[in-house]
C-alpha cells in the first residue's frame, strides 16, 4: 500500500477545518425574511433579517434589492463586525416603493450562491390575522384581559381590535408586527359581562378579512382584605377598618363571631370602613371581612377583637390612690379602678411645696404634669429615680400624684383623690 506524504492527525484538521472554524458549506446560503415594520424614528421601513452562516462570521454580506419585475441591484454591503450571528442582522430599508411590489436577496461576499427571496408586496392588502384568543387574569401582568393572536402577514402597516357593543366598535390599533393588545375599559365587578372581539390587518392598499370572531367573559376573584382593625369608641361603638387589596371586587361582607360567624353587613367595592349597628357596651366582638364578586369570594381577612366601652362607667373617677416610699428611691402607686376594667389611666405627677404649714401641689392644677400614661387596663404603677422623666425623680423631694381614666387616647371623667409622698 501507498503511504500518504502527510501525517493522519495533519489529513485529520485538514478535512475538518469548517467545523473547528464555525463554517457550514459555502454552497449553504442563510435564510431571509423581509416584512413591513417601523423604525425608532416611527418612520415606515422594510425589515430585512437573516443570520449569517459562520459563528463568528468571517466577511461581510451583500445585501441586494429589486423593484417589481426589475433587476437585483446592491443596496448595502454589511461588514462582518456589525453581524450578530447569535441573533441575527436587521437592515431597515426606509426607500423602498409602496407602489410596487419589493424584493431582497442577501449572500456572503465571495460566495456565488444567494440566500431565497423574500418579497413585499405593499400594493394589495394584507392576509387576515387568525387564532385570536384571550387571556384572563395575568397573574404577572396583572391584566385582567389580554388578546393574543396569529400575524399571517409580512405587509400590513397596523392591526385594528373592535368590540361588540350593539354595532362593532374600534376600540384600539397595535403596529406593524403586533400579536398582543391590553383592552381599556373591562368592566371589574359583580355582574359578569361577556366581551366579543374580532381583529383586522390593514395597509394602505386595504384591510385583511376579519380574524375569527372571540367571545370571552373574564373572570377573577378579588385578593383577601387584610389589617383589619376593630376600634372601641369612648361612645361605646365600634369602628372597622381595613385594607383593599383588590382591583375587581364588588362588595366586601362583614361578619361577627356569635357562636359561629354571622354576617352582618356590606359596603360597596373601593370602602375600607364600616360601623356596626346594634353592638352592646362592655362586650366583646370579633370580626372578619372578605371581599367578592361574581366569580367567587377571597379568602377572610385577619380576625380582629375589641372590648366596646361602657359610656355609664368610664366616667367613674379612679379611687382610693395611694402612694408608698418603698425606699431606694422607688415610688409604689396603687388605685382602684371603677369602670370594669374599660379604661386606660394618665398618671400625673407635680411638685409638692409647704403653704400654712401643709403639703400642696406647685402651682395648683397647672403645676401637674402627665408622666405615663396606657390605654389599658392597669391599677398600679412604680415610679422611679431610674425612669427616664423630665424632670426626674429625686430621693428626698415630696411629691404629688393624681390618675385619671382615658379611653381611645381621650381624657374621662374626673380625677382621683391627690397623694404626696417623700421619696427615700
Amino acid at each position: 500500500m501507498k503511504k500518504s506524504m502527510f501525517p493522519r492527525h495533519v489529513l485529520f484538521l485538514v478535512l475538518l477545518g469548517d467545523a473547528f472554524t464555525g463554517h457550514t458549506n459555502a454552497a449553504t446560503p442563510p435564510t431571509l425574511a423581509a416584512r413591513t415594520a417601523y423604525a425608532k424614528s416611527g418612520a415606515k421601513v422594510i425589515s430585512v433579517t437573516f443570520k449569517p452562516r459562520a459563528v463568528p462570521p468571517s466577511g461581510s454580506y451583500v445585501l441586494e434589492r429589486k423593484a417589481g419585475a426589475g433587476s437585483y441591484t446592491l443596496l448595502a454591503t454589511l461588514p462582518a463586525n456589525k453581524l450578530d450571528p447569535v441573533f441575527g442582522v436587521t437592515f431597515e430599508d426606509p426607500t423602498f416603493d409602496p407602489s410596487i411590489a419589493t424584493s431582497y436577496r442577501v449572500r456572503e461576499s465571495g460566495a456565488s450562491v444567494f440566500s431565497n427571496e423574500a418579497t413585499v408586496i405593499l400594493n394589495v392588502p394584507p392576509v387576515a390575522p387568525t387564532d385570536l384568543n384571550a387571556i384572563t387574569n395575568d397573574t404577572i401582568t396583572g391584566n385582567l384581559l389580554e388578546l393574543t393572536w396569529r400575524d399571517n402577514s409580512n405587509n400590513e402597516w397596523v392591526f385594528d381590535i373592535e368590540v361588540l357593543a350593539g354595532s362593532w366598535v374600534l376600540i384600539g390599533s397595535v403596529q406593524a408586527n403586533g400579536f398582543f393588545y391590553v383592552p381599556g375599559g373591562v368592566i371589574r365587578g359583580e355582574a359578569p359581562i361577556t366581551y366579543t372581539f374580532r381583529i383586522r390587518a390593514r395597509n394602505a392598499a386595504g384591510v385583511s378579512a376579519y380574524s375569527n370572531l372571540l367571545t370571552t367573559t373574564p373572570n377573577r376573584s378579588p385578593a383577601a382584605p387584610s389589617n383589619l382593625f376593630a376600634y372601641a369608641n369612648f361612645q361605646g361603638t365600634v369602628d372597622l377598618s381595613w385594607q383593599d387589596n383588590s382591583d375587581c371586587e364588588a362588595i366586601f361582607d362583614i361578619e361577627v363571631f356569635a357562636g359561629s360567624w354571622v354576617q352582618i353587613g356590606s359596603v360597596g367595592s373601593g370602602y375600607t370602613g364600616y360601623h356596626p349597628g346594634g353592638t352592646q357596651y362592655g362586650t366583646a366582638y370579633t370580626f372578619r371581612v372578605k371581599a367578592r364578586n361574581w366569580h367567587g369570594s377571597s379568602s377572610y381577612s385577619n380576625e380582629s377583637s375589641c372590648l366596646t366601652y361602657d359610656p355609664t362607667k368610664l366616667r367613674a373617677a379612679p379611687t382610693n390612690l395611694t402612694a408608698m416610699a418603698l425606699g431606694n428611691g422607688v415610688v409604689q402607686l396603687a388605685w382602684q379602678d371603677n369602670t370594669g376594667g374599660q379604661a386606660g389611666v394618665f398618671v400625673e405627677r407635680a411638685d409638692a411645696v409647704l403653704q400654712n404649714g401643709r403639703w400642696v401641689p406647685n402651682g395648683g392644677t397647672l403645676g401637674y404634669a402627665v408622666y405615663y400614661s396606657t390605654f389599658y387596663k392597669s391599677t398600679s404603677l412604680q415610679d422611679s429615680v431610674r425612669v427616664r422623666q423630665n424632670p426626674p425623680l429625686q430621693v428626698g423631694k415630696t411629691y404629688f400624684y393624681r390618675v385619671k381614666n382615658t379611653a381611645s387616647d381621650r381624657e374621662m371623667g374626673s380625677y382621683s383623690n391627690e397623694v404626696f409622698v417623700t421619696v427615700k
